[in-house]
């Protein structure tokens, strides 16, 4: 059944809407800033009045002035003072010299011994120092010294020393009242360490001979921090290689040759020549060779 031209019409009609009334839109805007107004009064007058009631609710008046902000300085992350806080602490009560030293120690076996200039800018080694350091670049290469006392306080020794800080290592380590064998260890590194490094390994075992192991470690160990080079490694090629560097491993004895008739001073330069010959000449470290030796030069 067909559509008839009036229902055609009707269907294709659209719905417009009206304009927009001017007067219509201004009376709603004018309304929603009454409401406004209206609503804000009240929350402000709710707020006056409710005020005094939170306060006493809640608690008392706050101070209108705020606590002042402060920072604190970074600490050890153990909580407890770095041995440069409590040195700078004590140093207007006064310090012992082994206070001092075990201080110093302390700061000297840490991985940031340059932290000792700290202390000589501070003033608090003014008492063992002829003058403060000027710079403390030197005291940076400590840090690659072995986590060892005697070395690093040998390097400490050989830069103050270095700067003219001190005389010698002997007079600053003994007014610190640091031990006997520490002091002659540093001592005889401070004399090595003034002088031209070992060139080989006969050279490597006379100094062993004349300062012992210790005090050669300890210089290698500063040749190679102010210096650069492999001195420590070189030392323990020679320490490893078990040839002969002192009287005890000599293969003949002061007995020996005194069976050869020598005494007295003549019996010591000859175990003194054969000891030389054999850090020269290590594999003629043998009982028999070296009395024909004695024989031949007593001769």
């Amino acid at each position: 059944m067909s559509d008839t031209p009036n229902e055609k019409n009707f269907m294709r009609e659209k719905v417009v809407k009206p304009p927009i009334d001017k007067r219509r839109a201004a009376g709603r805007i004018l309304c929603y800033v009454l409401f406004a107004v209206v609503f804000g009064g009240v929350a402000a007058v709710s707020f006056v009045v409710s005020l005094p009631t939170a306060k006493k609710i809640l608690g008392k008046d706050q101070p209108a002035t705020s606590a002042p902000i402060t920072i604190e300085r970074d600490q050890d992350p153990s909580g407890e003072p770095t041995p440069v806080e409590t040195m700078a602490e004590t140093t207007g009560e006064g310090i012992r010299s082994e206070d001092l030293k075990d201080e110093v120690e302390k700061i000297v076996l840490t991985r940031s011994p340059e932290m000792v200039y700290t202390l000589i800018e501070l003033g608090l080694l003014d008492a063992f120092l002829k003058k403060r350091m000027p710079e403390p670049w030197r005291l940076h290469r400590l840090g690659s010294i072995q986590r060892k006392a005697m070395p690093r306080w040998a390097a400490l020794c050989c830069a103050l020393e270095k700067f003219g800080c001190i005389d010698s290592a002997e007079e600053f380590l003994a007014a610190l009242r640091l031990d006997s064998r520490t002091i002659r260890c540093c001592s005889n590194a401070e004399v090595l360490v003034k002088q031209p490094k070992p060139a080989d390994k006969a050279a490597w075992k006379r100094a062993l001979c004349a300062y012992g192991v210790d005090s050669v470690s300890c210089a290698a160990q500063c040749y190679d921090a102010f210096s650069g080079g492999g001195s420590a490694r070189e030392l323990r090629a020679v320490l490893k290689s078990g040839e002969c560097f002192s009287m005890k491993h000599l293969a003949v004895t002061g007995d020996d040759l005194l069976e050869l008739g020598l005494r007295g001073r003549e019996l010591g330069d000859m175990l003194r020549f054969l000891l030389d010959y054999v850090m020269e000449y290590p594999a003629n470290n043998r009982r028999e060779l070296l009395l024909t030796l004695a024989r031949g030069t007593e001769e």
